[in-house]
């Protein structure tokens, strides 16, 4: 899911190429042009339309990038956003870099120069962070729990530490440094120099092994070619340069979950034997609270695979579990449609702040023969209906955990937004 958020990257321009193409033409030349030379970075590509006839195309580059977007309109003015920030200011120049050389090979024309200055940008990125970073530290004034900093606001990690960063939890040495514009920019973003390389490569794998790995074993090919991804990665960080440091404990059992065995195989055990990470590698370990639409939040364990709709629904699974959740305008005046398709076994009720739930324990479905619990929370502007199903009658603290969960808490601001 693209996350949302104000980007730092906007750049207008127009196509100048000869004849008066579609905006589609214009779109399908620059996902081209992304797909031969940025194609092992290129994730989460979606194409969408308006009514206008302006045509989008959004991507990312980077596990914590929060997308890149191109709009252009039925004049093929062409308009590129992208939040930069948060993966760090080498990335921030590797597409200010690829943006001129697509206006150059694509005949697009910009307004402004792209950024493609590593001084400015590392200046930028160091004033940002500072900025954030006292934020924070006027969060935790106030008892904030799970402060983050520089990861997208659609999840919340516990953690052990004072902040949560993509690289890692991080405590009070490392937020003051940030706070006061005294640490190293490669200690607190996973892209901080231009171009690419090892360190480029480990920061990557790291993001995604705080941030995504799901550690158990993949439930499906998506979760599989994560682990391979993961595992290319960390050789690749190997390979160029041997004497980084690298999780071995980590990349060891993140080989063992996917059964992959490669060359690298054999150092990686046998080094994962003798060093170890504390805390362990993997926000998702432990549970993770779901930012949801009109400021609602879930609680789901950390190793549950999720999905967004288009329509904004959320969905989340492990194994015989699963969780269907959605948000809809004003208070709902029964718990769901179908909600008396069996026979009720316990009827529950629990307030918050705010906010007032019902649920109901259902037997067996037709269809799959478990359990269901279907219920409702219900806020002053909204409601959050959801469904957790499950097999086994232990799991059922599981679901009523899920659906007590549900709560409203508005945001307050960037920082406040991302944790």
């Amino acid at each position: 899911m693209l996350e949302p958020g104000a980007p730092d990257l906007q750049l207008v321009g127009r196509f100048s190429g000869a004849g008066q193409p579609a905006p589609g033409w214009v779109l399908d030349a620059v996902e081209r042009w992304f797909r031969v030379r940025h194609g092992l970075l290129l994730s989460q590509l979606t194409r969408d339309r308006a009514a206008s006839g302006t045509e989008g195309l959004a991507f990312k580059l980077h596990p914590n990038d929060g997308g890149v977007r191109f709009q252009v309109s039925p004049e093929l003015q062409v308009r590129v956003e992208a939040d930069t920030f948060s993966v760090g200011p080498g990335f921030a120049v590797y597409l200010g870099r690829s943006l001129r050389r697509l206006g150059v090979e694509l005949s697009l024309a910009w307004d402004e120069a792209p950024l493609i200055d590593p001084r400015a940008a590392s200046e930028r990125a160091q004033q940002r962070l500072l900025e954030d970073a006292r934020r924070v530290v006027d969060q935790l004034a106030v008892d904030e729990r799970f402060p983050h900093l520089l990861l997208p606001g659609c999840h919340r990690f516990q953690h052990n530490s004072l902040v949560a960063t993509p690289l890692g939890p991080r405590g009070m040495a490392w937020l003051a440094g940030a706070a006061v514009g005294s640490l190293r920019l490669d200690e607190a973003f996973p892209w901080a120099t231009p171009g690419l390389g090892p360190r480029v490569s480990l920061g990557r794998a790291l993001t995604l092994m705080w941030t995504q790995v799901r550690w158990r074993e993949p439930q499906d090919e998506a979760e599989r070619a994560l682990l391979i991804e993961v595992d290319r990665l960390l050789a690749e960080a190997h390979d160029g340069e041997p004497n980084l440091d690298l999780p071995w404990s980590e990349w060891a059992e993140l080989q063992s979950l996917g059964d992959l065995r490669t060359e690298h195989s054999e150092v990686v055990h046998r080094r994962g034997e003798t060093s170890t990470s504390w805390p362990p590698i993997g926000y998702r370990r432990r549970p993770v609270d779901v930012r949801l639409p009109q400021d609602w939040w879930l609680r789901v364990p950390g190793s549950m695979g999720e999905i967004w709709a288009p329509d904004g629904s959320y969905a989340a699974w492990e194994g015989t579990r699963r969780l269907d959740l959605r948000i809809v305008e004003g208070a709902a005046p029964q718990l769901a449609a179908g909600i008396s398709a069996g026979p009720a076994i316990t009827q529950l009720v629990h307030r918050g702040d705010g906010v007032v739930g019902a649920a109901q324990l259902l037997d067996a479905h037709p269809s799959d023969g478990g359990l269901r619990l279907v219920g409702r929370v219900t806020g002053p502007a909204s409601t959050a209906l959801i469904t957790a199903s499950f097999q086994s009658a232990a799991d059922r603290s599981w679901a009523e955990s899920a659906w007590r969960s549900l709560h409203l808490e508005p945001r307050r601001g960037r920082v406040a937004a991302v944790g």
